[in-house]
């Protein structure tokens, strides 16, 4: 058993690793056979937790490839709010539970339609650029399993973007 009393406190304290994971925690128990009740359902509920860590890394569900990516990558972004949002609203249009390698062109059609439906806060509908930049990042996490998935064709998903045109320039500001 793993239980201990730190010097300060009423209460015993439990603590124990399972498959490299560790589990730590007050039991709020006052005597020792109540903390080994309470340890015993702890551990039990590490358990379930192992399996569904376990799980979670080899899983195709959207919703543990963005959670994966999010690890890996997408916190460590400058601004690792813009994928965070993005990540939100694919796993909103798509569902947490649907399997990346059951999208297809047509889901990511009807997700071009679903986003330009969006609007900014002054209440216009977002750009072009916006919303391929959303289908970029459903494609990123196509790309953390490029050798296990067929990918949709990208580019007959992208909007067409209006190029900024150059300023000319006056006779007197040359």
């Amino acid at each position: 058993m793993s239980l201990y009393r730190k010097p300060r406190s009423p209460f015993w304290y439990f603590e124990f690793r399972i498959r490299g994971h560790r589990f730590y925690g007050s039991t709020k128990a006052t005597t020792r056979r109540e903390a080994e009740k309470v340890e015993a359902a702890e551990r039990e509920k590490a358990k379930q937790r192992v399996i569904e860590i376990e799980a979670a890394r080899t899983s195709l569900r959207l919703d543990d490839i963005a959670g994966r990516f999010w690890k890996a990558n997408g916190q460590h972004y400058a601004c690792s709010r813009n994928p965070w949002k993005r990540l939100a609203l694919l796993i909103e249009h798509f569902g947490k539970d649907k399997l990346v390698t059951d999208i297809s062109d047509d889901d990511i059609r009807a997700l071009v339609a679903w986003r330009r439906g969006h609007r900014t806060r002054a209440g216009a509908l977002i750009a072009p650029a916006t919303v391929n930049l959303t289908i970029m990042q459903l494609k990123t996490l196509f790309a953390t399993l490029r050798p296990r998935v067929r990918e949709p064709e990208w580019r007959k998903h992208w909007l067409p973007v209006p190029q900024e045109h150059p300023r000319e320039l006056m006779g007197d500001e040359s």
